[in-house]
């Protein structure tokens, strides 16, 4: 019984090997005239009739070659998106296909002997489709006001009135020393140098105060978590921290 099992299995699958060696599909393109009425060929011209309104479009023509009894062919630009193919002649071995855009073409051939085969092509009628342009991601504005919130109070914590002014003042003489054509690496430059020759001019108990620690590491962090870009945007950033600061 296995045996039988065995060898029906490898029928089967010589039949679907040949099954696919005996339908071929392929697609031209040509130009389909509509809109006219009365046509009639006078040598190589075409003549309608004065009521028409002709229009010419790209179609391709479905060819199927096949040695089964019975074809489907079928074209779908999408699961609910189904062409319509309209036979040339009375052997359904030729269609057109109407309609631009890109088109998926399957002919399934049945016979009762050699069994089922199936063949599948892409169909390009008209311009080839753009191509998507990317979008650049949409960055929502960094909320400014809130970084000079928390730079405000952490400067409270810090508790150096005099250092916390000067701070201020800096990042402002700084801000305006910021030419409009500098990146915003140079920008963020300008202002380091400001902040560290501020805390370096440091005297008396202000030397002691933990502006590093309280204040500057977690503005440095929330004008990284900001993304800031642009340089008039790190620019406006740290004119509201500076106002906050004075």
């Amino acid at each position: 019984m296995q045996r039988l099992i065995l060898n029906a299995f490898m029928i089967l699958a010589c039949l679907g090997t040949t099954a696919q060696a005996q339908i071929e599909l392929s697609y031209s393109k040509s130009l389909s005239l509509q809109g006219v009425t009365a046509p009639r060929l006078a040598g190589d011209l075409v003549l309608v009739g004065a009521d028409s309104k002709p229009t010419i479009s790209e179609v391709a023509i479905i060819n199927v070659a096949s040695e089964y009894k019975f074809v489907d062919v079928v074209a779908k630009k999408s699961l609910f998106d189904e062409g319509v193919l309209v036979p040339i002649g009375d052997k359904c071995t030729e269609f057109i296909l109407a309609g631009e855009g890109r088109w998926l073409v399957q002919a399934t051939a049945f016979d009762p002997e050699k069994g089922i085969a199936k063949k599948s092509i892409e169909v390009l009628i008209g311009p080839p489709p753009k191509p998507i342009e990317p979008i650049d991601p949409v960055v929502p504005p960094s909320d400014f006001a809130s970084i000079a919130k928390s730079s405000r109070a952490n400067a409270d914590t810090v508790n150096d009135p005099a250092t916390r002014q000067a701070l201020g003042n800096a990042i402002v003489i700084a801000v305006a020393s910021v030419p409009s054509t500098a990146s915003v690496d140079d920008a963020k430059t300008a202002m380091v140098n400001a902040i560290e020759n501020t805390l370096l001019l440091r005297t008396g108990n202000s030397r002691f105060a933990s502006w590093t620690d309280r204040w500057r590491r977690p503005l440095n962090t929330a004008i990284l978590a900001a993304n800031i870009t642009q340089t008039k945007d790190y620019l406006a950033c740290m004119t509201q921290v500076a106002e906050a600061l004075r």
